[in-house]
């Protein structure tokens, strides 16, 4: 398809005045002090990963998952002071993936602030029992072979569930859908960029984009979203600069 869309499956008077003074600016701080970390808290979401381990021998060292949880971006400030960056298992504080069922699948919640995150999951304790992860699902389709999950906060709890070393629930088909916005002269609508389609009921809100280069780096202006689609072979789709249908593309004949 010739066109912008790519398309890939898998102050201080006297001493007794500033005392005075000082008593309700320590209760406003305090209050503020408060607001502030029951704000911090409430925006956390509580995300729980899911990897399907039949078809794999489990090491006897378990099953872990590593990421960028601590911090996101890399700049020194800690976004989640609850996990560790990049710890396979080896280090102090693992992120430990249990199957409490035994049904093979092995899961871990964390609670983590909105942003862009990077992972692995790791069949043991040490990166040489770090998954392969395909083209289709890693932040770079030829590159970062991690894997990437928008945590954008519209919901307090978010989950995905994949086959180890697969892009979605085994079984199931995943789609790599990505549109280059370089070209809007106006830039990007604040609103963001989302995607609607046959496969989730054509609705121009739910499912957003992103450009997987940012924060992590410059914007590369392409947007992209990760969709698993069960086990369709075919799927219509529009892609959407904005939240509303207002904003939809006028698709070409050429590829209509």
């Amino acid at each position: 398809m010739q066109h912008k869309n790519e398309l890939y499956l898998e102050s201080v008077k006297s001493t007794r005045t500033k005392l005075n003074h000082l008593k309700p600016m320590k209760k406003f701080f305090t209050f503020c002090f408060v607001a502030l970390a029951a704000l911090a808290a409430k925006a956390q979401v509580d995300v729980t990963f899911n990897v399907d381990m039949n078809g794999q021998t489990v090491s006897g060292n378990g099953v872990h998952l590593a990421g960028n949880f601590n911090d996101v971006n890399y700049d020194g400030i800690v976004e989640n002071a609850a996990y560790v960056n990049w710890n396979p298992g080896d280090q102090p504080n693992p992120i430990v993936m249990t199957d409490g069922d035994g049904d093979g699948v092995y899961s871990v919640t964390l609670s983590l602030i909105p942003q862009i995150y990077q992972f692995k999951f790791i069949n043991g304790n040490g990166w040489v029992g770090a998954e392969d992860v395909p083209a289709a699902c890693q932040v770079e389709v030829n590159g970062n072979d991690n894997r990437f999950w928008l945590i954008s906060g519209a919901n307090t709890t978010e989950s995905m569930t994949v086959c180890f070393a697969n892009c979605a629930a085994c079984g199931q088909k995943t789609v790599r859908f990505r549109v280059d916005m370089t070209q809007e002269a106006s830039g990007i609508n604040p609103a963001g960029v989302f995607l609607a389609g046959d496969f989730q009921g054509w609705n121009p809100a739910t499912t957003q984009m992103f450009d997987p280069a940012y924060p992590l780096g410059n914007p590369s202006g392409t947007f992209e979203a990760i969709v698993n689609v069960g086990t369709a072979s075919s799927l219509a789709y529009k892609f959407i600069h904005g939240n509303d249908w207002a904003f939809a593309e006028a698709v070409p004949n050429d590829c209509a």
